[in-house]
Protein backbone atom coordinates (compact mmCIF):
# COMPACT_ATOMS: atom_id res chain seq x y z
CA UNK A 1 0.00 0.00 0.00
CA UNK A 2 1.11 3.53 -0.78
CA UNK A 3 0.54 6.56 1.42
CA UNK A 4 -1.27 9.18 -0.70
CA UNK A 5 -0.84 12.83 0.25
CA UNK A 6 -2.73 15.70 -1.33
CA UNK A 7 -1.59 19.30 -1.67
CA UNK A 8 -3.80 21.94 -0.05
CA UNK A 9 -5.04 23.12 -3.46
CA UNK A 10 -6.82 19.77 -3.85
CA UNK A 11 -9.63 20.98 -1.57
CA UNK A 12 -10.57 23.50 -4.25
CA UNK A 13 -10.05 20.97 -7.05
CA UNK A 14 -12.27 18.39 -5.32
CA UNK A 15 -15.03 20.98 -4.97
CA UNK A 16 -14.76 21.66 -8.72
CA UNK A 17 -14.75 17.94 -9.53
CA UNK A 18 -17.90 17.41 -7.47
CA UNK A 19 -19.71 20.25 -9.24
CA UNK A 20 -18.65 18.79 -12.63
CA UNK A 21 -19.79 15.24 -11.62
CA UNK A 22 -16.20 13.94 -11.90
CA UNK A 23 -15.56 13.15 -8.24
CA UNK A 24 -16.41 9.45 -8.64
CA UNK A 25 -13.70 9.06 -11.30
CA UNK A 26 -11.25 10.99 -9.11
CA UNK A 27 -11.92 8.60 -6.18
CA UNK A 28 -11.46 5.58 -8.43
CA UNK A 29 -8.04 6.84 -9.56
CA UNK A 30 -7.16 7.84 -5.97
CA UNK A 31 -7.86 4.27 -4.84
CA UNK A 32 -5.63 2.95 -7.64
CA UNK A 33 -2.83 5.23 -6.46
CA UNK A 34 -3.05 3.67 -2.99
CA UNK A 35 -2.56 0.15 -4.36
CA UNK A 36 -0.41 0.61 -7.50
CA UNK A 37 0.31 4.19 -8.67
CA UNK A 38 2.17 3.00 -11.78
CA UNK A 39 -0.64 0.86 -13.19
CA UNK A 40 -1.34 1.95 -16.76
CA UNK A 41 -4.98 3.00 -16.60
CA UNK A 42 -6.84 6.25 -17.31
CA UNK A 43 -4.40 7.38 -20.02
CA UNK A 44 -1.38 7.04 -17.75
CA UNK A 45 1.48 9.33 -18.81
CA UNK A 46 5.00 9.99 -17.56
CA UNK A 47 5.69 13.71 -17.70
CA UNK A 48 9.34 13.22 -18.67
CA UNK A 49 9.84 16.71 -20.04
CA UNK A 50 9.39 18.24 -16.58
CA UNK A 51 12.82 17.04 -15.43
CA UNK A 52 11.62 16.70 -11.84
CA UNK A 53 12.77 14.03 -9.39
CA UNK A 54 10.92 11.96 -8.31
CA UNK A 55 9.19 11.56 -11.69
CA UNK A 56 5.79 13.17 -12.21
CA UNK A 57 2.91 11.23 -13.76
CA UNK A 58 -0.64 11.99 -14.81
CA UNK A 59 -3.88 10.08 -15.22
CA UNK A 60 -6.89 11.42 -17.06
CA UNK A 61 -10.09 12.14 -15.14
CA UNK A 62 -11.80 13.64 -18.20
CA UNK A 63 -10.75 15.23 -21.48
CA UNK A 64 -9.65 18.44 -19.70
CA UNK A 65 -8.83 17.24 -16.19
CA UNK A 66 -5.94 15.11 -14.99
CA UNK A 67 -4.52 13.96 -11.70
CA UNK A 68 -0.86 15.00 -11.66
CA UNK A 69 1.23 13.18 -9.06
CA UNK A 70 4.68 11.94 -8.11
CA UNK A 71 5.67 8.54 -6.77
CA UNK A 72 8.49 7.80 -4.34
CA UNK A 73 8.96 4.04 -4.47
CA UNK A 74 11.44 3.96 -1.57
CA UNK A 75 9.09 5.56 0.94
CA UNK A 76 5.96 4.20 -0.81
CA UNK A 77 4.52 7.70 -1.00
CA UNK A 78 2.36 9.39 -3.65
CA UNK A 79 1.88 13.16 -3.72
CA UNK A 80 -1.06 14.51 -5.73
CA UNK A 81 -0.31 17.99 -7.05
CA UNK A 82 -3.37 18.74 -9.15
CA UNK A 83 -6.71 17.27 -10.17
CA UNK A 84 -8.39 20.12 -12.01
CA UNK A 85 -7.66 21.25 -15.54
CA UNK A 86 -4.52 20.22 -17.35
CA UNK A 87 -1.53 20.74 -15.04
CA UNK A 88 -3.33 23.67 -13.42
CA UNK A 89 -1.03 23.94 -10.41
CA UNK A 90 1.85 25.11 -12.57
CA UNK A 91 5.45 24.05 -12.92
CA UNK A 92 6.73 25.81 -9.78
CA UNK A 93 4.40 23.91 -7.46
CA UNK A 94 5.60 20.63 -8.95
CA UNK A 95 9.22 21.56 -8.31
CA UNK A 96 8.71 22.63 -4.70
CA UNK A 97 6.59 19.59 -3.71
CA UNK A 98 4.61 21.67 -1.22
CA UNK A 99 1.79 19.81 0.48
Amino acid sequence: MFNVKERRILKKHIKNLKSASLYKTYRKIHNELETDPLIRTHHFELLAKRGVKPPVYSKRISQDNRIVYSVDLKSKEVIIFSAWWHYSSGNQSLIHNKI
